[in-house]
This record gives C-alpha cells, structure tokens and sequence, in this order.
C-alpha cells in the first residue's frame, strides 16, 4: 500500500456488503473448523493416553489461572478497547499512528502478563491447595501447581498473539489468525502422541508452550505486510493508550468474575470422584465446538464492520447489520443444540472411546454435555452481542450482565453440585448465561433503537419450530436403528450419519415452510 501524504497510509475500508461479510466469515468458518478438527484430535490423543484420570484432572486445573490471567488482560485489551480504537485511528489519523498505539498496547500487556505470571508462579502451591483444587490428594495437587507454573511462561507469549490476531482482523486480514490456533492444537496433539509415554502429563504442557509460540509466530509475516512498524516505546501518558486503559477497565472487571466462577466451579467438582474435572472440560469443549465454529467467527469478521459503522454514527445500519448476524447465529445455534443432545452417545463414543478411555468414560462426559447443552445458543447469541456493545465503546453493561450471571451461576452451583454432582454447575452455567444474553439484548435497545426485538423473537420462533421437527426426524431414526439387531445397529458411526442426514433435511425443509430459508437467501442484499 503506497503511502500517503506525511508518511500515512490509507485508511482501511469496512465492508460494503453482506456479501462481503459472509464472504470473509466463510473463510474464518473454514479455518474454525480446521481448528475443532484439530481440537478434537488433541483431546481425542489426550483421553486415549490418559482416560478420565486424576492426572488429567491436575493438567485440567492447571489451567485455570493461566486462562484467567490472559482473558482478564489480553482478552480485555482486545475484545472491549484495542479493536475499535485501532480502527478509529486507521480510519481518522491513518495506520502509522495506529501501529504506534499497537506496539504500545503491546508492551503495556506483555509487562501486566510477565508481572502477573511471575506472581502466579510463586503462589501456585498455595492456589492449588487452598482455591482451585482442595478436594486433590496432596501429590496431585503438587503436580497442578508445577505444570501451571510452565503454563503461565505460554501466557506470556499468547497474550502478545491475541492482540496480533486483533490488529490484522481490523485490516481485514482474516486468514492467518484464523489458522493460528490450528497451530496450537497440533503442538498439543502431537505432544499426546510422542510426549505422553516418556514424560507423562508433563509432555502436554510443553505441547502448549510450544503452540503458544507458534499461535504468534505464523501472525508475524502478515503484520508485516500490513506495515507494522513495531516500537519499544510505552507512554502511559498517552491518550490514545489511556483511552484503552479506560475502556478495558469494566471489561476486565466481567472477565474476572467469569473465571472466578470457572475457578469455584474447578473447586467444587475437584471434591467429586477422580476424573470429574476432566469429564467437565470434555463436555464444555463438545459444547463449544458449534459455538466457535461458527458464532465466533461471524462475531470476529462483523466486530471490525459494528466498529466503523458506530465510528461513522451510522447506529441503523449497525441495527440492520447485527439482527442480521444474530438472525443466522440463532439459526445455526438451535439445530446444533438439538442434533447434538439426540446424539450426544454415539458422537463421544465414536470420538474418544479407544485406548483407556471405555464405556463408562463415554456416559460421564455424556452426562456433562447433556446439561451444558440447553446453554449453546445463548454462549453463541452472547459471542456477537458482547461485540455490539463494544463497537459502541459501551464496556459498562457487558460488565454488569457478566457479574450478575457469575452471581447466579455460582449460587446455582453451589445448590445443584449436591444432588447433580459435575453436572450441577454445567446446568447452572446454561441457565446464567440464557439470563445473560436476555438481560444484554434488553440494553443494547439503549443504543440501537432499530434493533426490533419482536421481529427477532418471531424469528426464534420460526427457527425452533424447525428444530422440533428435525428433533423428530432424529429421534425416529435412532428409534428405528435401536430396534434393529447386528452390529451396524450399535455401530456410533451409523447412528450419526443417519441421525446428521435425517435431521439435515428436516431442518432444511421445514425452515423452508417456515420461511428462514427465503430471508437466509435475502441476506445477500443486506448492508453489513
């Protein structure tokens, strides 16, 4: 890109069109599911070599404060405040001021990340046996707290890959973020597979601090080609970084309390029988797989669109733009959530049932996605709402539905682990976050009078009623397989291939009668 005139380049351009949109949101779709694919093959190489067992529950620990650290900094750097600010500057100042406000984002990050890793480091002994994990026999615990401890190094190192990931989607390069965290799936896949007999456990985390490395790495090639001129300066008088500071601040304080309840949830199920962490984790990644495939990606290529329509006060647009993308969230969400409960068995067994992971482990992480299940369209109507605030430099609200649903979701916890157990809080978790996605679409109607929430209902409507009759569809076919004999009637393959076709076309035919199908196609003359 030529540069303009004082050394300014143009500014980057939002998308005209949903076709555009959908376009780019294909691709990162694509790359999405590359990264579940790759997902899954790490945790099915996992489960073979570990099964559901009190090292895999330490491992799974490990990860809680790693995790939290790196969403409450870098996850409220980038989601609420470095992305609109970013493009705003590209758009009014042009990308040189914008590239020198990335490097100071970066290493004001970096810093908050090294210092808080440092300090995770010392207290991990301490964290695992008192707030994390208090119901592990004391070698397990010990074992946590030394893997977290090379885990938070990783974090580090992701923080920095995060806030790449979010400078190219603001100049519309999708592509390698997209791939980025296929990368870090291999690396832990591969770890399971060589690492895992000589080193145990501890050859999974250096699969994780190896991927973390490779997330950033892959990203470096396009930041260059879009004119990074990356600086070691850090002003923390500077307005531009101050106004990040400032925003973050909210969105920090909900990332917080979200992971506070991952935390307490870790806390109470480590007191259950050996491998219920585990049993968990699998259940929420299963759970996640349709939210991440397909809401994230929609929400990561509209967030730049939301940002430059709410920059220009094009507020109706950004209206028609985002019922637009929940519309076909909510669509892909529903049928996903009732495929997935009909054949949550034969999908987990054909997934992971090989090498220690047996019959009993299937019902178990069974067990666990069936309740975090009745939560899979609002985590996905939650991934491209939160975005809607943000655009609109609006972190308060995000913050205050998040402390409300954390609130509910530990209380509820709490009440149903007794006579629920592991499942307890994975149903807590669906009803919060349903009370959260409700109580954000009540306030974004502050900001986008246009937002028509009962045309949006009436499309929910629409949508569930094809759900139920794929549900049908779905629940015949497994009726009539059970009633056959011989092996192809046990076989799990069989039974979803012939419950994804059945419940397929039902799907399709009846959002047809209903009409989603003509408004899907209409998409394609909306302006995004």
């Amino acid at each position: 890109m030529p540069p303009a005139d004082e050394g300014r380049d143009a500014p980057s351009r939002p998308a005209g069109g949903a076709r555009s949109l959908l376009g780019a949101a294909s691709l990162v779709m694509l790359f999405f599911v590359l990264s579940r694919v790759t997902g899954v093959a790490r945790d099915i190489a996992i489960a073979g070599a570990f099964n559901l067992s009190p090292t895999l529950d330490a491992y799974q620990a490990a990860f809680r404060v790693p995790d939290l650290i790196f969403e409450v900094v870098a996850g409220g750097a980038l989601g609420s405040a470095f992305i609109p600010t970013f493009s705003r500057l590209s758009h009014r100042r042009g990308a040189a001021v914008a590239w020198r406000l990335f490097s100071q984002t970066v290493n004001a990050v970096t810093l908050v990340l090294a210092v808080l890793a440092l300090a995770g480091i010392a207290m991990a002994p301490w964290l695992m046996r008192h707030v994390l994990a208090p119901g592990f026999e004391p070698a397990q615990q010990d074992l946590a707290a030394e893997l977290m401890r090379w885990l938070l190094l990783g974090t580090v190192v992701y923080g920095v890959s995060g806030l790449c990931m979010g400078a190219l989607n603001t100049r519309r390069h999708f592509l390698l973020p997209a791939a980025a965290p296929a990368l870090r799936n291999v690396a832990i896949w591969g770890a399971a597979l060589w690492l895992a007999e000589p080193f145990g456990v501890r050859g999974l985390v250096v699969g994780a601090v190896a991927g973390s490395l490779l997330h950033l790495l892959i990203q470096l090639p396009a930041l260059r080609e879009h004119g990074l001129r990356y600086s070691w300066t850090l002003d923390w008088r500077d307005a531009d970084l101050f106004h990040i500071l400032k925003l973050m601040g909210p969105r920090m304080v909900g990332l917080l309390f979200i992971h506070l309840n991952l935390i307490v949830n870790t806390n109470l199920v480590s007191r259950l029988a050996p491998g219920s962490v585990s049993a968990f984790d699998y259940g929420f990644r299963l759970m996640l797989i349709p939210v991440s495939v397909f809401a994230q990606a929609l929400s990561i290529v509209a967030f730049p669109s939301f940002a430059a329509q709410a920059d220009r006060g094009r507020l109706d647009d950004m209206a028609a733009s985002f019922r637009t993308m929940l519309r076909l969230v909510v669509w892909l969400a529903v049928p996903a959530t009732v495929g997935m409960y009909l054949l949550r068995v034969p999908l987990i067994e054909l997934l992971f049932e090989r090498g220690s992971f047996d019959a009993d482990s299937t019902q178990r992480v069974a067990r666990a996605l069936q309740y975090f299940l009745p939560g899979l369209t609002a985590y996905a109507a939650v991934e491209i709402t939160v975005r809607a605030f943000y655009a609109l430099h609006d972190t308060r609200r995000p913050m205050l539905a998040g402390v409300t649903i954390v609130l509910i979701n530990i209380g509820l916890s709490l009440w149903w682990v007794g006579p629920l157990g592991y499942a307890g809080p994975a149903l807590a978790a669906s009803v919060a976050t349903t009370v959260e996605i409700l109580l954000l679409l009540w306030w974004l109607r502050a900001h986008l009078p246009r937002l028509a929430p009962g045309q949006l209902a009436w499309d929910s409507v629409r949508t569930a009623v094809a759900a139920a009759a794929m549900g049908g569809a779905v629940w015949l076919v497994l009726a009539g397989i059970g009633s056959g004999t011989g092996p192809w009637a046990e076989a799990a393959w069989i039974q979803l291939l012939l419950g994804i076709a059945a419940g397929g076309t039902a799907y399709f035919l009846f959002s047809s009668v209903v009409g989603n199908v003509r408004w899907l196609a209409g998409m394609r003359r909306a302006s995004i």
